[in-house]
């Protein structure tokens, strides 16, 4: 499509000179989905988008498994191929609660230094099965620590 302008009246076609037209070509607005800021705009949005999604899912999947998950998570493994459901053989009376064991306390700071390093070396915190000798001694897991 071209845009024409007429130069010169309507007295030049009188007078036997030929009319000149000036023509310059129009291209039509492109759709907004062609349209380069969208696009843009459209790959500014799936940056974000992505990053957003990876550190979200990265934080989730970097957390540890609390042991008492990973117990429940057995337990209901090996229940589900017996044909008949039991209770669990240490179940206690409802009417009285679970006694808690009792721990040795430090001695000294020099002593509790050595098996926090130790407990932090060895992975101590992911299982109680890592590091036995601790977690039967002073519990597990470290807040339960007796460090009066």
């Amino acid at each position: 499509a071209y845009l024409v302008e007429e130069e010169g009246g309507s007295e030049d076609s009188k007078s036997g000179q030929d009319i000149v037209y000036e023509a310059t070509p129009v291209e039509p607005e492109v759709p907004w989905w062609k349209q380069r800021r969208t696009k843009v705009l459209m790959a500014i949005i799936c940056v974000l988008s992505s990053t957003l999604l990876t550190v979200g899912l990265g934080v989730a999947l970097s957390r540890p498994i609390p042991i008492a998950e990973i117990d429940n998570n057995k337990n209901t493994s090996t229940s589900t191929s017996n044909a008949t459901p039991t209770a669990p053989p240490n179940s206690l009376p409802p009417t009285q609660p679970p006694t808690k064991p009792s721990y040795e306390c430090f001695a000294d700071r020099d002593e509790l230094k050595t098996l926090v390093d130790r407990y932090v070396r060895d992975g101590c915190g992911i299982s109680t099965t890592l590091c036995t000798g601790i977690s039967n001694t002073y519990g597990w897991p470290m807040r339960e620590w007796c460090v009066d």
